[in-house]
Formats: C-alpha cells, structure tokens, sequence
C-alpha cells in the first residue's frame, strides 16, 4: 500500500482510502453519522481517530451519543482516548455498542468495558 489517502467529500461520511500499488483503492476507515449515532468502519488508531473526534464534535448537547463499532477491526490507544474524551466531554452521554470480541479485549484490559460498553 502506499501512503496516497482520498477523502470522500459527504460531510456525513469521512473516510480514508489507501491505493495499493496495483492502482487499487481498499477502504481502511470510515465514520458515517447519523442524528445521534456515528457509525464507526476498519481500523480506529492514530491516523482515524481525528476523524472519529470531528465527527463526535459535531454533537454538542444533542442527548445520548451511540458509537457502533460492529464494523471496527481494530483499536489502539488514540481510538480509546478519543471515545473518552467524546464520552466526558458530552457528560457521560456517550455509549459503545456491537464491539467485535477482539475489539472488546482492548476495552476490558483497559478497564473502559465498564464505562464506555453497553448493549445495543
């Protein structure tokens, strides 16, 4: 893969594209909001979180905040502390729901299970 990113210009979906060297574009993430809901896709790390943070930004004393994770594959420690900050930020009126087993082993070794999980 090389570093060359697209963005797609849907204000409602941020992405981020890597085109291999064969010319072909793989989605590696993706954010789609929804009226209180963000639906979150591949990889949330250091290079995605920014754009899951623009996205949880935009919801500023809307209510309950869900973030669904069912699509997510991996998360690192910048993917955690940005659904914390969200999470603090919108007075504890952020939940986490339909989190893939491997992604909720993150959430359980860093205690954030307790806080952030919920049923959907």
């Amino acid at each position: 893969m090389t570093a060359t990113t697209e963005s797609h210009h849907n204000p409602r979906l941020l992405s981020r594209r890597l085109r291999s060297s064969e010319g072909v574009i793989v989605e590696s993430f993706s954010v789609r909001r929804e009226p209180g809901r963000v639906a979150v896709a591949g990889e949330l790390d250091l290079a995605a979180a920014p754009q899951l943070a623009d996205a949880l930004a935009s919801f500023d004393g809307e209510g309950p905040v869900t973030v669904d994770l069912a699509e997510t594959t991996f998360v690192d420690s910048r993917g955690l502390a940005t659904l914390v900050a969200a999470h603090h930020r919108l007075g504890g009126q952020l939940r986490v729901v339909n989190v893939r087993p491997e992604v909720r082993r993150v959430f359980e070794i860093t205690k954030l299970d307790d806080v952030l999980l919920r049923d959907a």
